[in-house]
């Protein structure tokens, strides 16, 4: 469901942004694509890349005698690291936990922070440039 908004949102960007700009300005139709893909290919990989799952393998649980609890995940059971942190939506320990993003349906940790950065970034360069060449474009074709 969210990769049809991210397109949808930047398909009517990219229409917007070629339909109503003069033919010669080639440099808007180039900037236009070369965000559009950005954003898709950010949110693609943010999507797709594991956010740092801690699992039994990396982080085996300690003998039951000597689990320090502030440490230890009773529902993933896994030894935590200081920053790892328990997601109630995935039900997994992620390191450097940031949030759960509704957006790509898993959390954003250490894993895939640095996407997710430039999906932000892209995204909202995108939607500033839409207004801002909808509204040039709007100012050049409606004077008399």
């Amino acid at each position: 469901m969210s990769l049809i908004v991210i397109g949808f949102v930047t398909t009517v960007g990219t229409l917007i942004a070629v339909n109503v700009t003069p033919a010669e300005t080639g440099v808007f139709h180039i900037l236009t694509i070369a965000v559009s893909a950005l954003t898709l290919l950010s949110f693609l990989v943010t999507a797709l890349k594991n956010p740092g799952i801690l699992t039994q393998a990396k982080n085996p649980p300690p003998d039951p005698a000597a689990r320090n609890y502030e440490n230890y995940c009773d529902k993933c059971d896994v030894a935590k690291t200081n920053s790892s942190f328990h997601c109630s939506d995935c039900e997994l320990c992620v390191e450097e936990f940031d949030h759960h993003c509704p957006w790509t349906g898993k959390c954003i940790g250490k894993g895939n922070l640095q996407p997710f950065t430039i999906f932000l970034a892209s995204i909202s360069f995108f939607f500033i440039y839409a207004i801002i060449v909808s509204v040039c474009s709007c100012l050049l074709y409606t004077s008399p």
